[in-house]
């Protein structure tokens, strides 16, 4: 089926029609401006069907739904979008009025979402920001990566990449780094939070890592291998000072005891070097063995 319709202002509607009688519709509509621009595209499709497998009658729904809108300014959005039996996922894509895609966002079935925003200036200078969501709305991590390419007086290349990425972990805490390459130049920075413990010691050696011990309502020990210069633990209390267990100066490993009343939190550090681990003897010398010279 077939119908056009021509408003006063000129513009139009062209919509088209398919039904097969068994389950499946077909919807598409063209609208277009009083010049005969097209400024939106609606693409609908319906299937409906009876899954009698397993002694039951289930009837299903699937909807695909595609559009696409031209604003006036030349940016466009177009979005995908699907329906199967109440499980919606979709894709929903900003262009900006040269057609290159300035924004990404997805839904996933579960309800959580991903938003990716990028911008190039074509001046060698392009960004990317990425959101995620979880299924509560909830922000659970978020990426940030700036490029940056010049050429000098020397004609010489140059490059720059900076990258913040923070990351929301189910039980609250929160891992944060910021990266840094400028030229094969690498800085890498990050923080971490510690509320539990942990059955998998965590690499140090990664970065320069700062860890925020958060108190719990009950003792544990969180494990740290390759702990190192540059490296460092914060504590909820500073009018509290740590003790230090390191019995044996020869096994690369040393205690790290925060205690506050009836609750004990104990940092285990592995990996540590034979010189670091001799030299430490309370806290105050381990501040000095990691403090940076």
């Amino acid at each position: 089926m077939y119908l056009s319709v021509i408003h006063t202002d000129g513009s139009q509607t062209e919509t088209y029609t398919s039904d097969d009688n068994n389950g499946h519709q077909a919807t598409t509509i063209y609208e277009y401006n009083a010049t005969g621009e097209q400024i939106s595209l609606r693409e609908d499709d319906i299937l409906t069907w009876i899954d009698e497998s397993n002694d039951s009658s289930v009837t299903h729904t699937k909807e695909t739904l595609h559009t696409l809108t031209s604003n006036t300014d030349g940016t466009q959005t177009e979005v995908y979008s699907t329906n199967e039996d109440g499980q919606v996922t979709s894709l929903t894509y900003s262009y900006n009025n040269t057609g290159a895609i300035v924004s990404l966002i997805e839904l996933q079935a579960d309800g959580s979402q991903t938003e990716t925003y990028t911008t190039d200036d074509n001046n060698g200078h392009q960004t990317t920001t990425i959101y995620d969501y979880n299924a509560n709305g909830e922000q659970i991590s978020l990426r940030e990566d700036d490029v940056l390419t010049w050429v000098d007086n020397s004609n010489v290349t140059h490059f720059k990449e900076t990258l913040h990425t923070l990351v929301t972990n189910t039980n609250g805490t929160k891992s944060e780094v910021y990266f840094s390459n400028e030229d094969g130049v690498i800085t890498t920075v990050q923080y971490e939070d510690v509320i539990q413990t942990n059955t998998t010691p965590f690499d140090a050696n990664v970065a320069d890592v700062s860890f925020n011990i958060i108190e719990s309502n009950n003792n544990y020990v969180f494990n740290i291998e390759n702990f190192g210069v540059g490296d460092n633990l914060f504590f909820s209390n500073n009018a509290i000072t740590p003790t230090i267990s390191n019995l044996n100066t020869t096994d690369n490993e040393v205690d790290v005891i925060y205690t506050d009343g009836a609750i004990q939190t104990t940092i285990h550090l592995t990996g540590i070097s034979p010189m670091q681990d001799a030299s430490i003897s309370d806290y105050d010398t381990f501040l000095t063995t990691f403090s940076p010279s």
